[in-house]
């Protein structure tokens, strides 16, 4: 402090102590508003104060400023001064002011009583006006009594209740906290519940409830919800497991004939709230096989089931509601407060069902739309059909619909008329290079039994499910009856991990997929096979009916044409006739839509080593002249001879190549018919055929041959059929021609 010890004493007059009140007062209202700049012009340059913090202890201005900057916004319009009590006391020069208020905080939306406060400040009259110089406040103990300096046993029994307040407090905390855990568990839940689109995404909620669950410390092995029908006593179950690292899955489930179905089912049906059903000893064991071999458990990765069956128990918790029930699996039982957060999550999802429930039906609705659109571009093909080949286009159809409906398929195919064959001719369609048409005779292996035990007992549905082994052991029997199929084809059957076959039998189709993951295929993609294989079988008898009747217009077609060739060399005279008979027999045959080149007849008589052709013009001339063909200096034509000798009614010979230039050769040098025939051919820029296939059919005096120039097996039977009327007429022509011939005279 500055003293100054020459200076007159002080006198307090009104008027100063008016004066020093108004910039006492302005102190504390600067102080109040937050105004440290005006605080700071108040202060003299060698202020020191004391405060009531521990650390508010300054003894120059520039600290005491500083502190004032960093903690202002902790007063301003926070802190009141009320039943303010100000003396004013003159000490030689300088002024002491004593402060006695109540200090009162705002805790939004009220002021509440805060403390006590006191304070001592000491002013000086400087060149420039009154300035503070020093100030001590503090916050008084109301805890000591009259006669007492520090309150002892007081301040141990506070601090003994303020330890039971902090403990209690604690508690309260932590459950406050837990409960705060749990609420922000269900809201994630419960987002995700209300966030789904599909039915799907159940795999995903499940998911959320088991990684909550697993934050709230549930010791869980699974974590399930089952979405449970009771009309059809069955259960879709999503589960998640922490051994599966991938999305859980759904699993289609029946509720059969076990005691732990019966005591689900029955929890369900009084919607218990917290049930319990144990699993251990023999009942789990026999359970296990059941599930991992029996249901669509079997998808679950084999690491997963091995940890399942190695747990001595299944605790199984539930808590059941209108849709089904969330359930725990773990090696031991869930304390009550576990079981009352099941039940509440439980309840959670029970909210959200209707929303779920109202996506599952959008779907189905979507799905039945997509199946049936599948169905009829089947069913649309299939009655496209005009002839059995196209078998090959519909089953790439169905192929593709599978693909589009996103039921996993890599191969398909018809078992055609299967009840009235003892082997399995297939048309086919799969992604990889493979015939489309197989005939598989019967070999010993699962899928073979399985069909003919099907086809014994009038069942119209069986699957099979090989494993990697059994798989590569059934295709190297089978590639063993289909040669042709590709290496890179081979490799890839017999490097996947298993195959999955499921088959539908009809009247008389059957229709199956495979996959070659190995996973089996769940009943509604099975149920959609079915629908696959009725549209066809239904399309299919149809096409049949249409089929058997193409067949008696075809058949009537082929009896006109026949009638024509009977009636002609019925009506022969002369065997000159035959010529006409060779043009009218070429045109029925094209009328037919046969492609012939060429047709005649070649007539020779028993022992006789040539033969007399009548043979039609390729070129639309009509028919050539008779003329006279060796039997015993062409390869070909000694085939023809030595057919007929053997006795075989219908004998096919092919030429191409080297083979057929030396015919063309022969018979340019040999029969003069045909060298004119070429030169006319070559004159006209033409070019002679590099091949020809000639169907004979043999009879006692010769043969009827029929030339094209590709095979056309489908008209071989009408071949004969044409072959076997022309030796009836010629044998009755060659009769009347014996009976009017003169008799010679003796």
């Amino acid at each position: 402090m500055n003293r100054d010890n020459n200076q007159k004493p002080m006198k307090l007059t009104k008027k100063l102590e008016k004066e020093l009140m108004q910039v006492y007062d302005s102190y504390w209202d600067s102080y109040l508003n937050g105004d440290v700049p005006a605080i700071s012009t108040l202060l003299d340059e060698s202020y020191t104060q004391v405060g009531s913090a521990e650390t508010e202890v300054f003894t120059n201005k520039k600290d005491a400023v500083q502190f004032l900057h960093d903690t202002i916004d902790q007063v301003t319009g926070k802190l009141e001064m009320r039943n303010r009590s100000t003396r004013l006391e003159k000490q030689n020069n300088f002024l002491l002011f004593h402060e006695l208020c109540d200090i009162y905080a705002l805790a939004e939306p009220e002021w509440i009583f805060y403390s006590k406060f006191r304070a001592t400040t000491i002013m000086e009259e400087k060149k420039d006006g009154w300035k503070i110089i020093h100030q001590h406040s503090s916050f008084p103990d109301a805890r000591t009594g009259e006669g007492e300096n520090i309150a002892i046993d007081k301040i141990a029994e506070e601090n003994q209740q303020l330890r039971e307040a902090i403990k209690r407090r604690t508690i309260e905390l932590e459950n406050k906290n837990r409960e705060l855990e749990i609420e922000a568990s269900l809201e994630r839940v419960r987002a995700r519940a209300m966030a789904m689109q599909n039915s799907n995404e159940l795999s995903e909620l499940v998911d959320t409830v088991f990684k909550e669950l697993t934050k709230l410390d549930f010791a869980l092995s699974w974590c399930i919800i089952n979405i449970i029908d009771e009309s059809s006593l069955s259960n879709m179950v999503w589960a998640a497991n922490p051994n599966i690292d991938k999305a859980p899955d759904s699993y289609h489930m029946k509720f059969e004939d076990y005691p732990f179905h019966d005591a689900m089912m029955r929890g369900y049906k009084e919607r218990e709230t917290k049930y319990i059903y144990v699993l251990e000893g023999i009942e789990k064991k026999v359970y296990d096989e059941y599930l991992f071999k029996e249901t669509e458990f079997r998808k679950v990765p084999e690491e997963a089931q091995a940890a399942s069956r190695a747990m001595e128990k299944y605790v199984c918790s539930f808590t059941f509601s209108n849709f089904g029930g969330l359930q725990t699996v773990g090696e031991e039982p869930l304390s009550d407060e576990n079981l009352n957060i099941l039940s509440r999550f439980g309840k959670v999802f029970d909210l959200t069902y209707t929303r779920f429930n109202d996506l599952k039906q959008a779907e189905a609705q979507a799905r039945e739309a997509q199946i049936e659109a599948a169905l009829e571009r089947v069913r649309s093909r299939t009655m496209g059909m005009q002839k059995s080949e196209e078998l090959k286009e519909v089953i790439q159809v169905v192929y593709e619909q599978f693909v589009r409906l996103n039921i996993h398929i890599e191969h398909t195919g018809f078992i055609m008329d299967y009840k009235a064959r003892d082997d399995m001719h297939i048309w086919l369609a799969d992604r990889h290079e493979v015939p489309s048409e197989v005939t598989i005779p019967y070999f010993d292996c699962a899928h073979w039994n399985s069909f003919n035990e099907a086809k014994e007992k009038g069942i119209n549905f069986f699957a099979n499910h090989l494993t990697f082994e059994e798989k590569n052991r059934f295709y190297q029997d089978l590639f063993k009856l289909i040669p042709g199929v590709p290496e890179e084809t081979l490799e890839y059957y017999f490097g996947c991990p298993g195959l999955a076959i499921s088959t539908v039998l009809l009247d008389n189709v059957g229709l199956y997929i495979e996959n070659f993951s190995g996973i089996p295929y769940s009943d509604e993609e099975n149920n959609t096979l079915m629908r696959f294989g009725k549209v066809f079988q239904q399309t299919y008898t149809r096409f049949l009916d249409l089929q058997k009747s193409e067949a008696q217009t075809r058949e009537s077609q082929i009896e006109v044409a026949l009638e024509r060739v009977r009636s002609r060399t019925m009506g022969m005279q002369h065997s000159s006739e035959l010529k006409e008979a060779a043009d009218l027999l070429f045109q029925q045959v094209q009328a037919l839509g046969v492609p012939a080149f060429s047709c005649g007849y070649n007539i020779w008589e028993k022992g006789e080593k040539e033969c007399t052709a009548w043979m039609s013009d390729p070129n639309g001339g009509g028919i050539n002249p008779a003329f006279k063909i060796p039997l015993t200096e062409d390869y070909n034509f000694i085939r023809f001879y030595d057919s007929k000798q053997k006795g075989e009614e219908f004998y096919v010979l092919e030429m191409r190549g080297e083979r057929m230039q030396e015919h063309y050769q022969y018979l340019r040098k040999n029969i003069s018919v045909f060298d004119e025939t070429f030169k006319k051919v070559e004159a006209a820029g033409l070019t002679l055929p590099e091949t020809q296939i000639h169907h004979l059919v043999n009879f006692d005096h010769g043969n009827v041959m029929f030339i094209t120039l590709e095979p056309c097996p489908e008209a071989h039977n009408i071949f004969k059929r044409f072959g076997k009327v022309f030796q009836q007429t010629y044998t009755r022509f060659l009769d009347k021609k014996q009976k009017h011939r003169p008799e010679k005279h003796r």
